[in-house]
């Protein structure tokens, strides 16, 4: 093992290679996560302001409105049994206030060295969005 460390035809320069490429797929690795993360969230705030402003026109949260949302979480990959959504219900008159909020339960992989190995780490976490408008409806 010596002879291995002290040869000149490039063993030393081939575990010192070895130990970037492991610290480079480790950075590379947990770029990933909030990358992903971030387009989630934008995605997630893009649905809920489609369905408030649903809202604002119904005068509140709908059952329709409600399946639409989760059809558009769901075309856009979220897993729909995670998806939590609570909002003012149906029908606010004019000028009030109707709210929404989309809460969304998942997994953040994360990945760490020890041992000379890569392992994932997940951590439970909550991507939420809230928000409030005023209601459009009128009724004769």
């Amino acid at each position: 093992m010596r002879g291995f460390w002290r040869d000149r035809r490039g063993g030393a320069e081939a575990v010192a290679f070895a130990g970037v490429i492991v610290l480079l797929m480790l950075v590379v690795l947990n770029l990933w996560p909030p990358l992903f993360t971030a387009y989630q969230y934008s995605n997630l705030t893009r649905v809920h302001r489609q369905t408030l402003l649903g809202m604002e026109v119904a005068g509140g949260l709908t059952l329709a409105l409600e399946e639409r949302a989760l059809e558009e979480l769901a075309r856009w990959g979220f897993d729909t049994s995670q998806v939590e959504i609570s909002g003012t219900p149906a029908v606010v008159d004019y000028g009030g206030t109707v709210s929404l909020t989309i809460r969304y339960r998942y997994t953040y992989r994360s990945y760490a060295f020890s041992d000379f190995l890569l392992y994932p780490v997940d951590t439970p976490r909550v991507m939420a969005a809230a928000g409030s408008s005023v209601s459009f409806n009128f009724q004769k």
